[in-house]
């Protein structure tokens, strides 16, 4: 679950508090602390006093930050330079922050934001903001931490650096996540995870997919969690070395096969999950020892042996512990898994035999319909032209020239009509990014639906038979979006890899129950079309939540013939 990030989170922020700075100095502190002797002028000694202090805060010796930073403020305020003393009390804030104390932040951080008032860099004032939320969001005040969240947001998007927006919107949705309104926490969670993948920030989006995977488990939604892990499945080479992060990736497998009914695959999950926690729990000991030992040394190593054994006893323990908690978990998970397994295994098979069928039906039923609305079309619009125009030139009386003329016009401009549906002219001529975008802004333009299509591919590789399909998917999902959702927003992304060319489709629409709507001519005809370019589709909706489509079609795998 998402609270094991915070938990995390706050369990890092009291370890960084307990550091204390040793007593050698290193080089750079060196060199900065005779810079601050040697500066005389109040501006210098306030930046120098400044780069000692994001010195500090960044090695985690925050107490020690906190003084350079009030030395920082002091001559800040002397030379009363507005942007000096803004950056100062936000860094103090935050400083506060992460030791744990948000009611003494709170104060400067609201007066970062007083002085900082009419500010042309939005930037600045979208992290004072920020950090205020953080104080709120520590003392569990949540409604106070979103709407300061939101503020940022709404300042930073409108920025240049607008890609940095991923950082609010995670913080809004661990907010709504602490109160319970998993939903919002989710929609929040995908903002996310989008402008991280615009930014490739891939441990990041590694972290915020699995995150996402993890609340979909709660809410026992767990087609949503396997489709957020798949995603995962991509970017697990970017996180090998990330403890922490495939820990969570291979709990939120465990539970998503000890709840589908796959034995062997949860069995797996979770002793890999054990393996990566075993190996923090060992890189944690190793860290505390280090420290311990570094602390004696500098006190002339009293009581050495003592703490080494007690260490080691420590250790010892919680392998056991561990070892102990790892059987019986495993024993009684085979045996629920077993039980479940034999409960589930008829009605799956069942279900999946008539789900086939359906499909077969829907799809022969939608191609009759096809042929019928085109022999349809054929018959009362260019076949009565054209009986019209024979008529005309056997008549005896003398034929309106103009008359023949327009009539041809016309049953050329049916016959073109049923050509476009049948095969898009656009698409022929000027390819498949254009033809979407045509396709997109004849549709929604008229009816004064907002429309986003972002792709970064080159289309010029890609086979016709996918591109047609591609365009026939985004046909019918354009179809749904204003027949059936009532969207007034759409999001387009076509993104290409030297392996698969990915779509996704996101409105915002009324959705659906993704495990009930299934069965429609347009879907059966969307999931045929991938199913035969050996792709992979998901759906990710609820009522009145809008609606994601993520299309992957691999790019040498030929189309299967059955």
């Amino acid at each position: 679950m998402m609270c094991r990030y915070l938990m995390a989170f706050l369990l890092l922020c009291s370890h960084l508090v307990a550091a204390q700075k040793p007593v050698l100095y290193t080089p750079e502190e060196t060199a900065m602390l005779q810079k601050i002797a040697k500066e005389k002028s109040p501006d210098s000694l306030c930046y120098a006093n400044a780069d000692l202090a994001t010195y500090y805060f960044n090695n985690g010796y925050f107490a020690d930050a906190q003084q350079y930073y009030l030395a920082s403020l002091r001559y800040a305020e002397q030379i009363n330079k507005r942007i000096s003393i803004t950056s100062a009390c936000n860094n103090i804030a935050c400083s506060y922050n992460e030791m744990g104390k948000p009611d003494e932040a709170i104060p400067f951080s609201k007066r970062a934001i007083e002085k900082g008032a009419g500010m042309k860099n939005k930037v600045h004032m979208s992290s004072y903001y920020m950090t205020l939320g953080n104080s709120y969001q520590i003392k569990r005040q949540y409604p106070d931490a979103i709407k300061n969240y939101e503020i940022s947001l709404d300042l930073l998007i409108h920025t240049k650096d607008s890609l940095e927006a991923d950082v609010a919107y995670r913080n809004i949705g661990v907010a709504y996540l602490e109160t319970g309104e998993k939903q919002r926490a989710v929609s929040y969670f995908k903002k996310s995870l989008h402008y991280r993948t615009l930014n490739e920030d891939t441990p990041k989006m590694f972290q915020t997919a699995c995150g996402i995977a993890e609340v979909y488990n709660d809410m026992h939604r767990y087609d949503s969690a396997a489709m957020y892990l798949k995603y995962c499945d991509g970017l697990l080479s970017f996180v090998s070395d990330i403890l922490y992060m495939l820990r969570d990736y291979h709990y939120a497998r465990y539970d998503v096969f000890a709840h589908t009914g796959k034995l062997q695959e949860a069995i797996a999950e979770l002793l890999a999950y054990q393996k990566f926690k075993d190996s923090i729990v060992n890189e944690d000991n190793q860290l505390a020892m280090s420290e311990e030992k570094n602390k004696y040394l500098l006190e002339k190593k009293d009581g050495e042996v003592t703490i080494q054994r007690e260490i080691a006893t420590r250790e010892k323990n919680t392998r056991v512990l561990l070892s102990v908690v790892l059987v019986v978990s495993v024993l009684a998970l085979v045996a629920f898994i077993f039980w479940l397994r034999g409960r589930q295994r008829t009605r799956l098979a069942e279900a999946e035999l008539k789900r086939q069928e359906g499909e077969r039906n829907m799809m022969i039923e939608g191609q009759e319909n096809e042929r019928k609305r085109i022999a349809r079309e054929l018959h009362d619009g260019l076949v009565q032209e054209l009986t019209a125009i024979a008529i005309n030139l056997q008549s005896s009386t003398v034929v309106d020239k103009q008359q023949i003329i327009d009539k041809v016009t016309q049953a050329a401009r049916e016959a073109r009509n049923i050509a476009h549906q049948m095969m898009p002219v656009s698409l022929m001529q000027l390819g498949l990014i254009n033809a979407l975008q045509d396709l997109f802004q004849q549709t929604y333009t008229p009816l004064g639906i907002g429309y986003e299509f972002e792709h970064f591919t080159n289309t010029d590789g890609l086979t016709d038979t996918v591109s047609v399909s591609l365009y026939r998917i985004c046909q019918e999902l354009v179809a749904n979006s204003v027949k059936h959702a009532g969207a007034t927003l759409v999001h387009v992304l076509l993104r290409q890899t030297p392996q698969q060319i990915m779509l996704v489709f996101e409105d915002n629409g009324k959705g659906f129950d993704v495990t009930l709507n299934r069965t429609g001519i347009g879907m059966v005809s969307i999931t045929s079309r991938v199913r035969y370019l050996n792709g992979e589709i998901s759906f990710d909706s609820d009522d009145g939540a809008g609606t994601t489509a993520i299309v992957k079609i691999p790019l040498h795998n030929p189309p299967t013939t059955a």
